[in-house]
């Protein structure tokens, strides 16, 4: 995530140069060269408890679609320390565009503690199609026997 902001810092940076002396040069500011702006980036909400289920929420985003793109997420609840998969894994090879699109994972509602990992791997806009991938975690939430009953 640092990373893309970064590359879209020193890319905003660049635009900005370029812009100053293009008006002095009475010129048209270039886009930014492709590949310098990463293309697709992932959000992950806190698991949450909707009725009998926990379930974590996913938005995959792309600003230039991508070639190929394959959205691996899970549920995980941590069991004597280590992180378990809890609830099927899902896949889904749909190609995001800006707005995105929901992914959401889930199991049976237990007392614990949840997150939801997400790895993303694929070949990345023309020209250069190169491949990338991506793996995060997002923030953990401790759900309660009392939020598992609630439904809340």
């Amino acid at each position: 995530m640092a990373q893309q902001v970064l590359t879209r810092t020193a890319s905003l940076l660049g635009a900005c140069a370029a812009l100053v002396l293009c008006t002095a040069a009475k010129c048209e500011p270039k886009p930014p060269a492709p590949g310098l702006v990463k293309a697709c980036g992932v959000s992950i909400a806190r698991p949450e408890v909707m009725g009998k289920r926990v379930v974590g929420r996913v938005r995959p985003s792309c600003d230039q679609p991508p070639a190929s793109h394959q959205l691996r997420a899970t549920l995980e609840v941590q069991v004597g320390g280590e992180w378990m998969t809890w609830g099927r894994e899902l896949l889904t090879r749909r190609i995001p565009d800006q707005a995105g699109f929901e992914v959401i994972v889930g199991g049976e509602c237990r007392e614990g503690e949840y997150r939801v990992r997400v790895r993303v791997t694929g070949t990345g806009p023309a020209p250069k199609q190169l491949p990338f991938q991506h793996t995060e975690t997002g923030r953990s939430a401790q759900i309660t026997k009392q939020d598992c009953d609630a439904g809340r």
